[in-house]
Formats: structure tokens, sequence, C-alpha cells
């Protein structure tokens, strides 16, 4: 019966809050049922209470007391209206008590799935973690869920959307600012994190083009010279890959040319 009772209650509620959540306007804000715990059978009460705590979406749960502020007893014989008459809350000349007390609790589903969040977090997991709390988003601060955003973009190195995430949780995720030396700056956690992950193979495969953009800013500092823009040309355009032009040494740099032909002993065409 009590089964029955939780599974009848779980639908009403369900169906009530999809209802509100659908009608409500975006100015008004979040929708709270309100589960009253005083009223019903005991299989019903005992069904409300676990529903307010393990629903994926708010349920305030309330004890309110009798107008008596006592037990009712039940009476073979109950006169509706003659209760309904002497209810001392219609009484004009009394001032109205509100006889309704908050329960306070927490909810037991956001409690478990909180723990896990925070243990794939740990694990630098970030989109598992996003997707776990999403399903009880309505009690999860919309700051976390932007930086759990912010933190999934950063480790993916799309580093604008990032910035967008983190910068509605009013949090600033970069500390290089620069935007030559934030991307490598960036390229190297995220190295890093692959190596604490144990992703080895990632990582691996990750070091020659952070050694590349290394060399090349050093290059840029002390010899004052830019590989890509001097010696290469990127095909196709856009595309990210640079080929070197024997043309653009020899106009650019043709003691480097030189010292390249005398080194390898015969003239080299493009790369």
């Amino acid at each position: 019966m009590f089964f029955l009772h939780f599974y009848i209650y779980t639908t009403v509620l369900l169906c009530i809050y999809v209802m509100c959540r659908f009608s409500q306007q975006p100015s008004v804000g979040l929708t709270i049922i309100v589960s009253n715990l005083s009223s019903g059978t005991p299989q019903m009460k005992s069904a409300a209470q676990l529903l307010s705590l393990t629903t994926n979406f708010p349920v305030g749960a309330i004890q309110v007391t009798t107008p008596n502020e006592r037990e009712n007893y039940g009476q073979i014989s109950y006169n509706v209206e003659e209760t309904w008459l002497n209810n001392i809350d219609n009484d004009p000349e009394l001032e109205r008590n509100n006889r309704s007390k908050k329960v306070v609790s927490t909810n037991l589903r956001f409690l478990f799935l909180r723990e896990t969040a925070i243990s794939n977090v740990e694990a630098y997991n970030y989109l598992a973690a996003l997707d776990i709390l999403h399903s009880v988003r309505d009690f999860v601060p919309e700051q976390a869920m932007s930086l759990l955003k912010a933190a999934c973009q950063r480790k993916n190195m799309d580093l604008i959307e990032a910035g967008k995430e983190a910068k509605q949780a009013n949090y600033d995720v970069f500390p290089v600012k620069s935007s030559d030396a934030r991307d490598l700056f960036e390229y190297l956690l995220l190295l890093g994190l692959q190596q604490k992950s144990g992703q080895l193979m990632d990582y691996v495969r990750g070091i020659s083009p952070a050694l590349t953009k290394l060399f090349e800013s050093f290059l840029e500092e002390r010899c004052r010279r830019h590989i890509k823009e001097d010696f290469c040309i990127e095909a196709p355009r856009g595309s990210g890959f640079w080929k070197v032009k024997r043309d653009k040494i020899e106009s650019n740099a043709p003691d480097l040319l030189n010292y390249y032909d005398s080194g390898i002993g015969q003239k080299q065409t493009d790369a």
C-alpha cells in the first residue's frame, strides 16, 4: 500500500511541476511545490516526506497545525458546515495566524549526486560532473554550472568560450592575459593534466606542438624572427598548416639560405 501511495503521489506532483515549469514566466523565477506532511494517512505522509527528499526538483515540506493547536479526533458524525462556521481561521475579528512551519531538510538525491560530481571534478572529468549536476540543476547555483562549462571549454582549448562562461560567474579563469603567451600557457597546463590523469598517449603526442611553440617564441624574442610570417605560407589558407618557401627565405634571410644550402650539399626545392 505504501508504494501505491508513493507512486500516485509522485505522479501527481510530477505532473504539477511540469505544468508549472512550462507555464511560468521567465521573470517569476524558480517554481517550488509545497507538500503538506500533516494531512493524509500515515502512508501518504511518509510518501510525501520521501518524495520531498528524493525528487530532482524542489519540493518544500511543511507541517500545519490544526486551528485549535491540537490533534484532530475523528467523529462518527461530522458536520462540515458547522465545522466551517466554527473555524477560528474564518473569524474576521481575530488576527490570522500562520500555522504552517517549514520542515528543514536537504534533498538527498542532490547530496548524493553532488558528491559524485565532486569526485569527477577532482579527477578532471568536468563534462561528467556537468552531466550529473544537470539532472538536479534546480539545486545548483548558476555560477557553479557556468564554471563547470568554462572548465569543459578550457580543457578543450576553446579559450574564447571558456572566458565567456567564466565571466557569467564573475570569475577570471586565465592567470595569463597576453594572447600568445596565454595559449601556450594553457596548452602546457593541458599537458600537465593529461600526465596527472594517466592519458600518457595524448601527453606524448602533445609534447611536439608544445616544443614547436616554445622554439618559435624563443626565435621571436631572441632573434627577432617570425618563422611563419618570414619563411612560410599557410596552405591552404586558414588551415593552420604552414609550408617553408625558398623564395621567402631568400628575400628575408639570404645568409640563412646559403648556410642551409651549404649544409645540405645541394640546393633544395620548396618543402
